[in-house]
């Protein structure tokens, strides 16, 4: 479809689209993907949010009454996704992942608050049969944790593997054999 010249043959139009990143959605298709973050209090009570759509209109999102989102889950609204080729009244849909911000801390007060709100799903307790050396509290995780022994553990691991490979392990040996 390019400049038409008499005795010559019409070149072709080439356009290139480069689609740029969105700071909200990503595009799969026609569908569309983000990502939400709510608290924990709007995972367990429900949400309402605003989300402006890539047309610029402006949407209310929510959960419904009572349902409770958990971590990681992923919610869809179907039809508002991007309109498909060939048939612009149809369009894709737009899943949503949820995080949930849970609180850093609790006082005193709150723990009492939950603690009545969820007794029913109280944990059967422990018996107090545990002496120090065997009760544990855990700690925040910090990538450093798993290099910590990491050099002892390869000195074990390889002196392992050296039994195997020469022989020296204590398993039972066994020939194999095809008959």
């Amino acid at each position: 479809m390019a400049d038409e010249y008499p005795d010559h043959e019409t070149g072709d139009v080439i356009v290139t689209i480069k689609e740029k990143e969105h700071k909200i959605f990503k595009r799969k298709h026609q569908d569309l993907a983000m990502t939400l973050k709510i608290t924990l209090y709007e995972a367990l009570c429900g949400f309402e949010r605003e989300i402006v759509h890539l047309d610029g209109e402006s949407h209310k999102i929510s959960s419904k009454k009572g349902e409770v989102i958990e971590p990681n889950s992923v919610k869809t609204i179907l039809m508002m996704g991007l309109p498909l080729f060939n048939n612009p009244a149809l369009h894709g849909n737009l899943f949503i992942h949820f995080e949930i911000e849970f609180p850093k801390s609790l006082n005193e007060q709150q723990l009492l608050k939950i603690s009545e709100v969820l007794s029913s799903q109280r944990p059967k307790e422990l018996s107090n049969n545990f002496d120090k050396e065997h009760s544990h509290e855990c700690i925040t995780f910090d990538k450093s944790h798993i290099n910590e022994h990491t050099k002892q553990n390869k000195q074990a691991y390889d002196e392992d593997d050296d039994d195997e490979v020469y022989g020296g392990g204590r398993g039972q040996r066994v020939n194999c054999q095809t008959q």
